[in-house]
C-alpha cells in the first residue's frame, strides 16, 4: 500500500483519487500531526462491507467457504462451451 503525505494529496487530489479508483489499491495519507487515514475507492469499501456482513453469520460463512472450496477443486462443476447468440 502506497503512502503519501497530506501535502501531496492537497496538491493533487484528483490524481491520487483517480489512481485509487483505477488500481483499487488503497493509499495511506500520512498527516503532519502524526495521524494517518486511508483513501479507498467507494466500490472497494462497499465490497469489503458486503463481505464482512456475509461472513458475520457463522452458518452463512461456512456455506460460502464450502462453495469456494468446491469451486477451487471444480467439484460439481462442468465446463461448457459458450453459446453464441
Amino acid at each position: 500500500m502506497k503512502t503519501v503525505t497530506e501535502k501531496e494529496v492537497c496538491a493533487d487530489l484528483a490524481r491520487v483519487a483517480d489512481e485509487v479508483c483505477l488500481t483499487h489499491d488503497p493509499v495511506i495519507i500520512a498527516c503532519s500531526d502524526g495521524r494517518s487515514l486511508v483513501l479507498l475507492a467507494l466500490e472497494d469499501y462497499e465490497s469489503r462491507n458486503d463481505t464482512e456482513y456475509l461472513l458475520s453469520n457463522p452458518v452463512n460463512a461456512a456455506r460460502l467457504m464450502a462453495s469456494l472450496a468446491d469451486f477451487e477443486t471444480k467439484s460439481g462443476y462442468e465446463e461448457h462451451e459458450l453459446i453464441e447468440p
